[in-house]
């Protein structure tokens, strides 16, 4: 069975390269697929968001590659955050 959570990550205290702190930093993301299996990482664009895979209800914007089988859903699993400052979650 394959294995999809949409939760929140607590960075806590975060310090940018220029020095700038963002207190109590969370990043939304998106984990689906095998365990056990290799792990794709995928960064976004910034008009994007942390749902690579999606639901029926609100199809990810990669549903099609992954279940068009170019990277098959059964062979790895996906992890996407959404990036610092995303109006999806952070």
């Amino acid at each position: 069975m394959t294995n999809y959570t949409v939760d929140t990550l607590n960075l806590g205290k975060f310090i940018t390269e220029s020095g700038e702190v963002i207190d109590n930093l969370r990043l939304r993301y998106e984990h689906v697929g095998y365990h056990g299996q290799p792990l794709v990482v995928v960064c976004h664009a910034l008009t994007g968001n942390h749902l690579t895979y999606g639901t029926d209800d609100y199809p990810g914007w990669w549903r099609e590659i992954i279940d068009g089988g170019y990277i098959p859903i059964h062979d790895y699993q996906f992890l996407t955050f959404d990036v610092i400052g995303s109006p999806f979650g952070s």
